[in-house]
C-alpha cells in the first residue's frame, strides 16, 4: 500500500489514504450527482473562455470555480453536503494528528467534531485535498503508450463539444 499523502492544516496533519478501486468508483458515482449541477451552471457563465489560453487560463478558472460555489447552494441541501463529507472523510482512510496527539488517530465523527470545531471551512479544504488525492493524481499517466495522450486530448474535445451542445439544450 501507498504511504498516505500528508495535508497540513493550521496545527492538524491529515493522513489521506487512497480509496480502494471499487470505493473509489463509487464515492465518485455518488459525488457527480452533487458536483456536476454547480460545474454545468458555472460552466453557462463561463462560455467563450479558453482555459487553455494564457491571458484566460488562472484567471477564468478561478472564475469558472467560483461560479461553481456560488451555484452549489441551488443544486445541493445540508444532506447532500454531509453525504459528500461522511464520504470523503471516510476514517477507514483518513487519520488525522494535532499538537494535543502523539500518534494519529482516525477521523471519525466524534474526532472529526474536535477537530473542525467552528471551523466548518476547514473540513471543506480536507474534503478538497482527499478528492485531488484520489482523483486528480495524474502521475501514473508516464506509463500510458504513446499517442494515448493524443487520443485522450481529443476525446477530451469531442467530450467538451457534446457537453456545450446539452447545456444549450
Amino acid at each position: 500500500m501507498l504511504q498516505p499523502a500528508e495535508y497540513r492544516l493550521g496545527e492538524a496533519v491529515f493522513y489521506i489514504h487512497r480509496f480502494p478501486p471499487f470505493v473509489a468508483m463509487k464515492v465518485l458515482g455518488d459525488l457527480q450527482k452533487i458536483i456536476l449541477p454547480a460545474i454545468g451552471a458555472a460552466a453557462r457563465e463561463a462560455k467563450g473562455i479558453d482555459l487553455d489560453s494564457p491571458d484566460d487560463g488562472i484567471d477564468a478558472l478561478a472564475d469558472m470555480l467560483g461560479g461553481a460555489l456560488a451555484a452549489l447552494p441551488q443544486h445541493v441541501d445540508g444532506a447532500g453536503l454531509e453525504n459528500a463529507a461522511r464520504m470523503l472523510l471516510n476514517p477507514e482512510y483518513i487519520a488525522v494528528s494535532t499538537d494535543g496527539m502523539k500518534q494519529p488517530v482516525r477521523l471519525t465523527e466524534d474526532v472529526a467534531i474536535v477537530v473542525f470545531e467552528g471551523r466548518v471551512m476547514d473540513m471543506f479544504a480536507v474534503m478538497a485535498e482527499v478528492f485531488k488525492v484520489n482523483y486528480m493524481d495524474f502521475s501514473k499517466l508516464s506509463s500510458v503508450p504513446i499517442g494515448t495522450t493524443q487520443a485522450l486530448g481529443e476525446l477530451k474535445e469531442k467530450f467538451l463539444v457534446q457537453y456545450q451542445k446539452i447545456l444549450k439544450a
